[in-house]
C-alpha cells in the first residue's frame, strides 16, 4: 500500500503547480479568451494526470503479482 502513496502525492503536487502557473499567466492577461484557454488546459492536465496515475497503479499491481511468482 505504501507504493501507492508516492505517485498520488506527486500527481497532486504536479496538478497544483500546473494550475498555479496557468493562473498566474491568466492574471497577467485578463480576457475571456484566456480564461477559456485556462479552463481547457487545467481540465486537460487533470485528465492526463488521472490517466497517468491509473497506469502507474496498474504497473505497481502487476509488479506485485510478478514478485510472488519468483518465489
Amino acid at each position: 500500500m505504501k507504493k501507492f502513496i508516492a505517485p498520488l502525492i506527486f500527481g497532486v503536487l504536479v496538478l497544483i503547480l500546473i494550475s498555479l502557473y496557468l493562473f498566474i499567466f491568466v492574471e497577467a492577461f485578463k480576457t475571456p479568451l484566456v480564461w477559456v484557454v485556462y479552463i481547457v488546459l487545467v481540465i486537460a492536465a487533470v485528465l492526463v494526470m488521472i490517466k497517468t496515475l491509473v497506469i502507474r497503479y496498474r504497473e505497481i499491481k502487476e509488479e506485485e503479482k510478478n514478485d510472488f511468482s519468483q518465489y
